[in-house]
């Protein structure tokens, strides 16, 4: 299967309801190589840029070849909510636009976002926890989560 199809089954039209969390993955392209410490703290950056602002961010982990986010969309002062769809096309346009000039080259860094589920219960919330604050530690980048510096939880989130 061709690589821009990859992950065609999770590209569905997804309904986002005010309100609701979720859990989103993107990842480099195959041919793109890993991002160093400077790439993953501009990607960190970006994706905190907007926090308490177009979204809240919960929990949040830039591994080498991937992200995961989980997120909450909030509304905005003209009352409507935070698109997913235009948060993740700002972050990774800037990101990629920044890392390419680091690299000193052109073209597409990202494929596509997807949303792997929409939360819906706090046991699923917990979850989804777990599974970002074990990825540094399971790549074997770090003893812990605490210890990876591109690893960001909100400390209101945790209680």
């Amino acid at each position: 299967m061709p690589d821009r199809h990859r992950f065609w089954w999770r590209k569905l039209p997804h309904l986002e309801v005010t309100g609701s969390t979720y859990f989103i993955t993107w990842s480099l392209r195959p041919n793109v190589p890993p991002l160093n410490p400077k790439e993953r703290k501009l990607v960190l950056e970006s994706c905190l840029f907007w926090h308490q602002r177009r979204w809240a961010v919960h929990a949040l982990v830039v591994m080498p070849t991937h992200v995961h986010v989980l997120a909450t969309p909030l509304q905005e002062t003209h009352g409507e909510t935070a698109k997913l769809e235009e948060l993740m096309h700002s972050m990774k346009s800037y990101t990629a636009h920044r890392i390419n000039e680091f690299r000193g080259r052109k073209g597409s860094l990202w494929l596509e976002e997807y949303r792997d589920e929409m939360i819906r219960d706090g046991a699923k919330m917990e979850e989804v926890y777990n599974y970002i604050w074990e990825n540094p530690v399971k790549d074997g980048l770090a003893e812990s989560a605490e210890e990876y510096p591109f690893f960001w939880v909100d400390e209101e989130f945790l209680k």
